[in-house]
C-alpha cells in the first residue's frame, strides 16, 4: 500500500451559482505518512469544511483525485465510495454524532456491524478499544444524553477507531468542549498516535489545538500551504 495513508492530488471544487463560479477548493495538493498527524488551519469562509467533505469522500470534486490508503477514488461510483468510507475512514466530529436512542456501546459497535464483522470480532474489537481508551464498563451502557460532553467524545473516538481506518480525520473536535477537557482529548489523540500509529488530519480556527499535531498546513481562499 506505499507509505501513505493520504494522497491529494490537484483537488478542485467549483460551485454554480447564479453569480458565478464558486473557487471553495483549488488545486489542493497533500501527502499524510502513515502514523503522521496534521491539522489544517482556516478561519470560517476559508474553504476548512468543503476540503474535508472532499477528503473524507462525502462530496465529489470537480477534479482531482484523493487516494487513500493507497486506493484512488476519481473514478468510483457511490458503492465504492462508501465502502472506502466504512472501511478506511473514522469521522470525529464537533457534534459528536452519537445516536441518541443507542447506548455507548452500540454506537461504538455500528461501524462494525456495518462493515459485516462477527459478534466475535465485535466483541473483541471492543474489548480492545475499550482498554486503550479506558472506557467504563458502565459509562458504555448509558446513552448520550446521560454522558458528559468529554465522554461523548470519547465514545465517538472509540467509534472512529474500532474498525481500524487508515486514516481519522477531525472537524473541529474539540469544538464543544471546555478548555480542560479539550486539552485530555488532544492528549489521548497524541497518546494514541504513539501507541497505535494513529494517522490523523483535523481542520480547525484554533491554533492551540493544531499545535497538539506535528504538521501543520494553512488553508485560505480554498489553497493550502504548508507552515514554514
Amino acid at each position: 500500500m506505499g507509505d501513505y495513508s493520504l494522497e491529494i492530488t490537484d483537488l478542485t471544487k467549483i460551485y454554480k451559482t447564479p453569480g458565478g463560479d464558486v473557487n471553495a477548493l483549488l488545486d489542493a495538493n497533500l501527502m499524510v505518512k502513515k502514523g503522521e498527524q496534521v491539522a489544517v488551519i482556516g478561519p470560517s469562509g476559508s474553504g476548512k469544511s468543503t476540503f474535508l467533505s472532499m477528503v473524507g469522500l462525502l462530496d465529489r470534486p470537480t477534479r482531482g483525485d484523493v487516494m487513500i490508503d493507497g486506493v484512488s477514488t476519481s473514478k468510483l461510483g457511490d458503492k465504492g465510495l462508501t465502502e472506502i468510507r466504512r472501511k478506511k475512514i473514522g469521522f470525529i466530529f464537533q457534534q459528536y454524532n452519537l445516536i441518541s436512542t443507542l447506548t455507548g456501546r452500540e454506537n461504538i459497535q455500528l461501524p462494525l456491524y456495518l462493515q459485516g464483522k462477527s459478534l466475535d470480532e465485535i466483541d473483541k474489537k471492543i474489548n480492545t478499544i475499550s482498554e486503550r481508551l479506558a472506557l467504563d464498563e458502565k459509562f458504555l451502557e448509558h446513552f448520550p444524553k446521560q454522558l458528559s460532553g468529554g465522554q461523548q467524545q470519547r465514545i465517538a473516538i472509540a467509534r472512529a477507531l474500532v474498525g481500524d481506518p487508515a486514516i481519522v480525520l477531525g472537524d473541529e473536535l474539540t469544538g464543544n468542549l471546555d478548555s480542560k477537557t479539550s486539552e485530555q482529548t488532544m492528549e489521548l489523540l497524541k497518546e494514541l498516535n504513539e501507541t497505535m500509529g494513529l494517522t490523523m488530519l483535523i481542520v480547525t480556527h484554533d491554533m492551540h489545538i493544531a499545535e497538539y499535531m506535528e504538521r501543520k498546513i494553512t488553508i485560505r481562499d480554498g489553497r493550502l500551504y504548508e507552515n514554514g
